[in-house]
């Protein structure tokens, strides 16, 4: 939680989260004048104080961190005005960043949470890296919509991920990164090119009604467990040059308005394609 000031009018901001089974949280931080009905925090004022902003948010965050009382480093919600820089940051705890919008560019590259990290309806406007990210517990990118260049290319998930409903509008990569338990991208929306070469999916990986409307390319990718496309629609060019499927495979209702390349793909289970 986000410290409270008696006294004060508190933030009105609020969101249901379904991490606190579905109860609404409610900011205690305190309002400024300035911000109207919004704590510094919250505000989507583009021209609060940035020096102001960076010393809360540091001081919640390193609170948070260290408080055995707290279980989360809560940064739901939050308006990111400037570039943000979180990498090689390591989160001892679960981590929301639920809702928040990073107006500008991102950087997770190298960070650690060995708990929950929780990206759900969240906005990066700007471009964001995630490159070597490790994420010891799962992780929720559930409709979080990237507008810029997303990198996420030799990231760790240790539990499972979830991409449901995620909005990719920018250049996306997944080259090289691991997903060790099942990974979710169902409903995902792929409106720019999306790279998932040499990623390794040790788990189940759903693709079910995703939508890819861009090239999109699975060469040398492996996959160890079920990889279910069944539903999913590809526009663009579709490449899996030497991906490796090793269990349950289903394209049986996926469509492609063109003819994917399975070139060298090798497929060691069943496997069921469009007839």
């Amino acid at each position: 939680m986000l410290s409270s000031q008696a006294g004060l009018t508190l933030c009105a901001w609020q969101y249901i989260s379904p991490f606190r089974r579905n109860q609404p949280f409610h900011c205690p931080q305190a309002v400024l004048p300035s911000h109207g009905r919004l704590c510094l925090l919250h505000t989507q004022d583009t021209h609060k104080d940035a020096a102001a902003f960076s010393q809360l948010l540091s001081a919640h965050v390193e609170l948070a961190q260290s408080d055995p009382a707290q279980d989360w480093i809560d940064l739901t919600g939050v308006y990111f005005p400037a570039n943000a820089d979180f990498s090689s940051l390591r989160f001892g705890k679960n981590v929301s960043f639920a809702a928040a919008t990073f107006a500008s560019d991102a950087s997770f590259d190298s960070a650690h949470c060995s708990g929950i990290l929780s990206f759900r309806h969240t906005v990066f406007a700007g471009a964001v890296s995630f490159a070597g990210l490790k994420a010891a517990n799962y992780t929720d990118f559930s409709s979080a919509r990237f507008a810029g260049h997303a990198k996420f290319g030799s990231a760790a998930f240790s539990g499972t991920a979830y991409f449901d409903a995620a909005s990719f509008n920018g250049p996306t990569a997944f080259d090289a990164t691991h997903f060790a338990d099942e990974a979710y991208f169902m409903w995902t929306q792929g409106n720019h090119r999306i790279n998932y070469q040499g990623a390794v999916f040790s788990g189940n990986a759903f693709f079910g009604f995703a939508k890819f409307r861009q090239d999109v390319s699975f060469d040398s990718a492996q996959f160890a467990s079920a990889a279910d496309f069944g539903t999913a629609a590809f526009s663009g060019k579709v490449t899996l040059d030497k991906a490796v499927f090793s269990g349950y495979t289903d394209f049986s209702s996926a469509t492609f308005l063109k003819p994917p390349d399975f070139a060298a793909a090798l497929f060691s289970g069943a496997a069921y394609f469009p007839r």
